[in-house]
Protein backbone atom coordinates (compact mmCIF):
# COMPACT_ATOMS: atom_id res chain seq x y z
CA UNK A 1 0.00 0.00 0.00
CA UNK A 2 1.47 3.26 -0.81
CA UNK A 3 2.32 5.47 2.07
CA UNK A 4 -0.93 8.40 3.05
CA UNK A 5 -0.10 11.34 1.64
CA UNK A 6 -0.70 13.71 5.10
CA UNK A 7 0.58 17.59 5.52
CA UNK A 8 3.92 17.65 7.15
CA UNK A 9 3.64 17.14 11.02
CA UNK A 10 3.67 20.91 12.81
CA UNK A 11 6.53 21.77 14.98
CA UNK A 12 5.98 25.09 17.13
CA UNK A 13 2.80 24.82 19.35
CA UNK A 14 -0.58 26.31 17.36
CA UNK A 15 -1.84 29.41 18.72
CA UNK A 16 -4.80 29.19 20.74
CA UNK A 17 -8.19 31.01 19.51
CA UNK A 18 -11.05 31.08 21.66
CA UNK A 19 -8.73 29.71 25.11
CA UNK A 20 -7.01 32.32 27.08
CA UNK A 21 -4.76 32.17 30.04
CA UNK A 22 -2.89 29.16 28.45
CA UNK A 23 0.47 28.19 30.09
CA UNK A 24 3.27 27.67 27.50
CA UNK A 25 3.74 24.47 26.10
CA UNK A 26 6.02 22.04 28.21
CA UNK A 27 6.52 19.85 25.89
CA UNK A 28 6.74 20.24 22.05
CA UNK A 29 6.90 17.54 19.35
CA UNK A 30 10.21 18.44 18.01
CA UNK A 31 11.01 17.96 21.94
CA UNK A 32 9.80 14.65 22.24
CA UNK A 33 11.85 12.32 20.58
CA UNK A 34 15.02 13.66 22.58
CA UNK A 35 13.41 12.28 25.70
CA UNK A 36 14.05 8.62 27.25
CA UNK A 37 11.03 6.25 28.23
CA UNK A 38 11.14 7.66 31.43
CA UNK A 39 11.33 11.04 31.35
CA UNK A 40 8.85 10.97 28.71
CA UNK A 41 6.01 8.62 31.31
CA UNK A 42 6.77 11.48 34.19
CA UNK A 43 5.67 14.32 31.81
CA UNK A 44 2.96 12.44 30.58
CA UNK A 45 1.91 11.56 34.15
CA UNK A 46 2.04 15.30 35.01
CA UNK A 47 -1.08 15.70 31.86
CA UNK A 48 -3.01 13.34 34.04
CA UNK A 49 -3.65 15.41 37.08
CA UNK A 50 -6.82 16.23 38.43
CA UNK A 51 -9.06 18.61 37.17
CA UNK A 52 -10.41 21.29 39.39
CA UNK A 53 -13.96 20.65 38.08
CA UNK A 54 -14.80 17.67 35.81
CA UNK A 55 -17.51 17.13 33.13
CA UNK A 56 -20.72 15.39 34.54
CA UNK A 57 -24.12 13.63 32.94
CA UNK A 58 -27.20 15.74 34.86
CA UNK A 59 -30.31 13.10 34.31
CA UNK A 60 -32.56 15.48 32.25
CA UNK A 61 -35.42 13.41 32.85
CA UNK A 62 -35.51 14.89 36.15
CA UNK A 63 -35.78 18.70 34.93
CA UNK A 64 -38.94 20.08 34.60
CA UNK A 65 -39.88 21.74 31.00
CA UNK A 66 -39.96 24.92 32.73
CA UNK A 67 -36.60 24.58 33.94
CA UNK A 68 -34.65 22.70 30.90
CA UNK A 69 -33.85 25.55 29.04
CA UNK A 70 -32.53 27.35 31.86
CA UNK A 71 -30.47 24.39 32.15
CA UNK A 72 -29.31 24.23 28.72
CA UNK A 73 -27.92 27.95 29.48
CA UNK A 74 -26.48 27.25 32.38
CA UNK A 75 -24.61 24.02 31.15
CA UNK A 76 -23.60 25.69 27.68
CA UNK A 77 -21.40 28.54 30.35
CA UNK A 78 -20.33 25.77 32.47
CA UNK A 79 -19.11 23.19 29.42
CA UNK A 80 -17.34 26.45 27.75
CA UNK A 81 -15.27 26.71 30.84
CA UNK A 82 -14.10 23.25 31.25
CA UNK A 83 -13.87 22.85 27.65
CA UNK A 84 -11.54 25.95 28.08
CA UNK A 85 -9.37 23.84 31.03
CA UNK A 86 -9.02 20.92 28.79
CA UNK A 87 -7.81 22.89 26.16
CA UNK A 88 -4.93 24.56 28.29
CA UNK A 89 -3.99 21.40 29.11
CA UNK A 90 -3.51 20.18 25.30
CA UNK A 91 -1.87 23.46 24.84
CA UNK A 92 0.46 22.48 27.61
CA UNK A 93 1.40 19.43 25.88
CA UNK A 94 1.05 20.62 22.56
CA UNK A 95 -1.61 17.76 21.72
CA UNK A 96 -4.34 21.10 21.03
CA UNK A 97 -3.80 21.20 16.93
CA UNK A 98 -5.74 17.82 16.68
CA UNK A 99 -8.66 19.53 17.98
CA UNK A 100 -8.92 22.88 16.73
CA UNK A 101 -7.88 22.03 13.26
CA UNK A 102 -9.18 18.58 12.98
CA UNK A 103 -9.13 17.31 9.55
CA UNK A 104 -13.05 15.90 7.90
CA UNK A 105 -10.97 13.11 5.71
CA UNK A 106 -13.16 11.26 2.91
CA UNK A 107 -11.73 8.03 3.19
CA UNK A 108 -12.27 7.97 -0.41
CA UNK A 109 -9.95 10.75 -0.93
CA UNK A 110 -7.17 10.65 1.85
CA UNK A 111 -5.86 13.18 4.08
CA UNK A 112 -4.83 16.00 1.30
CA UNK A 113 -3.88 19.80 1.16
CA UNK A 114 -7.55 20.40 0.28
CA UNK A 115 -8.85 18.71 3.12
CA UNK A 116 -10.98 20.33 5.30
CA UNK A 117 -10.36 21.41 9.34
CA UNK A 118 -12.63 22.18 11.90
CA UNK A 119 -12.77 23.59 15.20
CA UNK A 120 -13.94 20.32 17.69
CA UNK A 121 -14.93 22.77 20.39
CA UNK A 122 -17.29 25.66 18.57
CA UNK A 123 -18.42 22.55 16.33
CA UNK A 124 -20.45 20.57 18.94
CA UNK A 125 -23.69 21.36 17.21
CA UNK A 126 -22.09 21.26 13.52
CA UNK A 127 -20.04 17.68 13.41
CA UNK A 128 -21.22 14.46 13.77
CA UNK A 129 -19.78 11.62 15.65
CA UNK A 130 -19.67 10.03 12.08
CA UNK A 131 -17.71 12.38 10.81
CA UNK A 132 -15.10 12.07 13.29
CA UNK A 133 -14.60 8.66 13.99
CA UNK A 134 -13.85 8.24 10.13
CA UNK A 135 -11.40 10.67 10.08
CA UNK A 136 -9.61 8.91 13.01
CA UNK A 137 -10.04 5.61 11.57
CA UNK A 138 -8.11 7.06 8.63
CA UNK A 139 -4.93 8.70 10.80
CA UNK A 140 -4.79 5.17 12.77
CA UNK A 141 -4.96 3.16 9.29
CA UNK A 142 -2.98 5.00 6.96
CA UNK A 143 0.03 7.17 8.77
CA UNK A 144 3.04 5.32 8.32
CA UNK A 145 5.81 5.05 11.38
CA UNK A 146 7.80 5.98 8.88
CA UNK A 147 6.42 8.90 8.01
CA UNK A 148 6.69 10.04 11.68
CA UNK A 149 9.59 8.75 12.87
CA UNK A 150 10.30 6.32 14.87
CA UNK A 151 6.37 6.73 16.66
CA UNK A 152 3.53 7.52 15.21
CA UNK A 153 3.06 10.85 16.58
CA UNK A 154 -0.55 10.90 15.73
CA UNK A 155 -1.55 7.60 17.41
CA UNK A 156 -0.05 8.72 20.35
CA UNK A 157 -1.70 12.34 20.25
CA UNK A 158 -5.24 10.42 19.81
CA UNK A 159 -4.06 7.94 22.64
CA UNK A 160 -2.94 10.35 25.09
CA UNK A 161 -5.75 13.17 24.60
CA UNK A 162 -7.75 10.24 25.24
CA UNK A 163 -6.24 9.45 28.49
CA UNK A 164 -6.87 13.63 29.61
CA UNK A 165 -10.29 13.96 28.69
CA UNK A 166 -10.95 10.67 30.40
CA UNK A 167 -9.54 12.10 33.14
CA UNK A 168 -11.90 15.13 32.70
CA UNK A 169 -15.20 13.41 33.80
CA UNK A 170 -15.91 12.07 36.79
CA UNK A 171 -16.03 8.46 37.64
CA UNK A 172 -19.86 7.97 36.78
CA UNK A 173 -19.65 9.71 33.01
CA UNK A 174 -16.02 8.11 32.56
CA UNK A 175 -17.11 4.82 32.88
CA UNK A 176 -20.38 5.86 30.41
CA UNK A 177 -18.24 6.92 27.55
CA UNK A 178 -15.37 3.88 27.88
CA UNK A 179 -18.69 1.64 27.40
CA UNK A 180 -19.77 3.88 24.34
CA UNK A 181 -16.16 3.72 23.23
CA UNK A 182 -16.15 -0.07 23.43
CA UNK A 183 -18.94 -0.32 21.21
CA UNK A 184 -17.59 1.94 18.37
CA UNK A 185 -13.88 -0.67 19.08
CA UNK A 186 -15.88 -3.61 18.76
CA UNK A 187 -17.13 -2.05 15.07
CA UNK A 188 -13.18 -1.11 14.26
CA UNK A 189 -10.29 -0.82 16.01
CA UNK A 190 -9.40 2.20 14.39
CA UNK A 191 -12.80 3.89 16.34
CA UNK A 192 -10.50 5.33 19.22
CA UNK A 193 -8.69 8.55 20.38
CA UNK A 194 -9.04 11.32 22.14
CA UNK A 195 -11.55 13.61 19.15
CA UNK A 196 -13.53 10.87 19.82
CA UNK A 197 -13.64 10.23 23.68
CA UNK A 198 -14.82 14.59 22.94
CA UNK A 199 -17.47 14.26 20.78
CA UNK A 200 -18.97 11.21 22.83
CA UNK A 201 -18.42 13.53 25.85
CA UNK A 202 -20.33 16.03 24.12
CA UNK A 203 -22.94 14.49 22.92
CA UNK A 204 -23.87 12.98 26.03
CA UNK A 205 -23.60 16.20 27.74
CA UNK A 206 -24.40 19.14 25.28
CA UNK A 207 -26.77 17.80 22.35
CA UNK A 208 -29.57 19.52 21.27
CA UNK A 209 -32.25 19.04 18.59
CA UNK A 210 -33.82 21.92 16.94
CA UNK A 211 -36.86 22.48 18.88
CA UNK A 212 -33.73 22.87 21.79
CA UNK A 213 -32.12 24.69 20.20
CA UNK A 214 -34.76 27.24 19.43
CA UNK A 215 -36.04 26.90 23.53
CA UNK A 216 -32.14 27.74 24.17
CA UNK A 217 -33.15 31.06 22.25
CA UNK A 218 -36.53 31.89 23.34
CA UNK A 219 -35.31 31.60 26.97
CA UNK A 220 -32.24 33.92 26.04
CA UNK A 221 -35.19 36.54 24.98
CA UNK A 222 -36.71 36.12 28.32
CA UNK A 223 -34.00 36.44 30.66
CA UNK A 224 -34.57 38.99 33.80
CA UNK A 225 -31.57 40.52 34.85
CA UNK A 226 -33.53 40.46 38.64
CA UNK A 227 -32.92 36.94 38.50
CA UNK A 228 -28.94 37.07 38.75
CA UNK A 229 -27.29 36.97 42.06
CA UNK A 230 -26.63 40.93 42.46
CA UNK A 231 -28.05 41.76 39.23
CA UNK A 232 -24.28 41.55 37.93
CA UNK A 233 -24.49 41.97 34.29
CA UNK A 234 -20.84 40.60 33.17
CA UNK A 235 -22.51 36.90 34.50
CA UNK A 236 -25.33 37.72 32.19
CA UNK A 237 -23.90 39.00 29.12
CA UNK A 238 -21.13 35.92 29.60
CA UNK A 239 -24.17 33.27 29.65
CA UNK A 240 -25.62 35.21 26.31
CA UNK A 241 -22.34 35.28 24.61
CA UNK A 242 -21.64 31.52 24.89
CA UNK A 243 -24.86 30.51 24.11
CA UNK A 244 -25.45 32.60 21.07
CA UNK A 245 -21.73 31.39 20.52
CA UNK A 246 -22.84 28.15 20.49
CA UNK A 247 -26.12 28.84 18.25
CA UNK A 248 -24.38 31.01 15.55
CA UNK A 249 -22.36 27.84 14.73
CA UNK A 250 -25.21 25.63 14.52
CA UNK A 251 -25.93 23.80 10.97
CA UNK A 252 -28.78 26.23 8.92
CA UNK A 253 -31.10 23.37 9.02
CA UNK A 254 -31.17 23.00 12.51
CA UNK A 255 -30.85 26.78 13.73
CA UNK A 256 -31.01 30.27 12.08
CA UNK A 257 -30.17 33.11 14.61
CA UNK A 258 -33.46 35.76 13.87
CA UNK A 259 -33.00 39.22 12.16
CA UNK A 260 -34.05 40.59 15.74
CA UNK A 261 -31.23 38.93 17.73
CA UNK A 262 -29.79 42.72 19.25
CA UNK A 263 -33.16 43.91 19.38
CA UNK A 264 -33.91 40.87 21.66
CA UNK A 265 -30.68 41.33 23.75
CA UNK A 266 -31.64 44.78 24.53
CA UNK A 267 -34.74 44.36 25.72
CA UNK A 268 -32.96 41.97 28.61
CA UNK A 269 -30.74 44.36 29.48
CA UNK A 270 -34.17 46.80 30.33
CA UNK A 271 -34.46 44.01 33.13
CA UNK A 272 -32.35 45.63 35.93
CA UNK A 273 -33.75 47.26 39.04
CA UNK A 274 -31.85 50.47 38.16
CA UNK A 275 -34.16 52.32 35.50
CA UNK A 276 -31.13 55.22 34.87
CA UNK A 277 -29.68 51.77 33.26
CA UNK A 278 -32.52 50.23 31.75
CA UNK A 279 -32.88 54.07 29.87
CA UNK A 280 -29.80 53.74 28.08
CA UNK A 281 -30.73 50.69 26.54
CA UNK A 282 -34.22 51.88 25.67
CA UNK A 283 -32.65 54.28 23.39
CA UNK A 284 -31.19 52.02 21.37
CA UNK A 285 -32.83 50.19 18.65
CA UNK A 286 -31.21 48.20 15.53
CA UNK A 287 -34.19 47.81 13.36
Amino acid sequence: MPRAAIPALRTTPLQSKEITHVSSCVLRRENRELLDATDFAKIKASSLNDFPVQYVEVKLASISGAHLSEHHLKATASLSYINQLVATRFEKFDLLELFQEFPLIDPQVGWISTTPTIDLFSAVDTVTIDMVKQSVAWMRKNIDVELTKTVNEYDRDLDWSREILLRACDINLSEIIMCEEKELTDIDRGFTGGPITFMLIMNKLSSLTSDGLYDLYKHIQSLDVKNYDGEHIPSVTKEIRLALKRLESCSKDRFVLPPTMMDDLIKVLQTTSCEEFNNTFKTLKIH
